[in-house]
């Protein structure tokens, strides 16, 4: 597939809605959709790349387009959650990509639910460095994506990959905030509880994430 546009986001929908605007008609699009239905979701007519597979999103995404990923400048792996715009993820790309980052993302409104602190909006910033973005709704250019892309299969929820796994591979220097494009999160936080086709839950996922790379090294995890 020959991408159309210079950006992608990649997003799997479960058991309903996007909250995502992705299909503005109203604003111009900088980047193609690849959307994943679960269970019968329908996959929109708009979405370039359509998709249906019961795999979670940063899993899913590695072993259904690896290759395809590679070939954009920039790449947004977003919870089917996350309330956004169109204009406005056209500005995350753009906005990462002048600052050179390698991964980013938007900050989260100060009503939202949320897991970290630090992710919240900042007043007065525009782009903030931190040591980790977590794996709700990450965005990589495309040298972060080579050097990040094998370690999306490492667990199937992605749980631990922010913590534990993307801040060793990357140059923390090039990791941040946009305090200045936030997004909104507001269904309660349930995934945590769920378990993945391998019987574990995201946060059983994690730990053991944790003991490999404590045991074999990450370096060994990613050969």
């Amino acid at each position: 597939m020959k991408p159309q546009r210079p950006f992608l986001v990649y997003i799997s929908v479960k058991g309903g809605n996007a909250a995502a605007q992705l299909f503005n008609a109203d604003a111009e699009r900088y980047f193609d959709v690849a959307w994943n239905g679960w269970d019968g979701v329908p996959v929109p007519a708009e979405a370039e790349i359509k998709l249906a597979a019961d795999y979670q999103k940063l899993y899913g995404a590695a072993v259904l387009l690896g290759p395809v990923l590679q070939q954009y400048d920039a790449v947004a792996f977003l919870d089917d959650d996350i309330e956004t715009t169109a204009t406005d993820l056209n500005r995350m790309f753009l906005l990462g990509l002048e600052r050179e980052l390698e991964l980013w993302q938007p900050a989260i409104t100060r009503d939202s639910e949320i897991y970290w602190r630090h992710l919240l909006q900042e007043p007065n910033s525009d782009v903030r460095k931190v040591d980790f973005v977590e794996v709700m709704t990450p965005f990589f250019s495309r040298e972060g994506l080579r050097k990040c892309l094998r370690s999306f299969i490492l667990t199937q929820s992605g749980y631990g990959l922010d913590l534990y796994v993307w801040p060793e591979i990357l140059h923390r220097e090039r990791m941040a905030v946009l305090d200045s494009i936030p997004v909104g999160h507001h269904r309660p936080i349930t995934s945590s509880g769920r378990k993945m086709k391998n019987g574990l839950t995201p946060m059983e996922e994690m730990g053991r994430l944790k003991q490999l790379i404590d045991k074999q090294g990450l370096a060994s995890l990613l050969a």
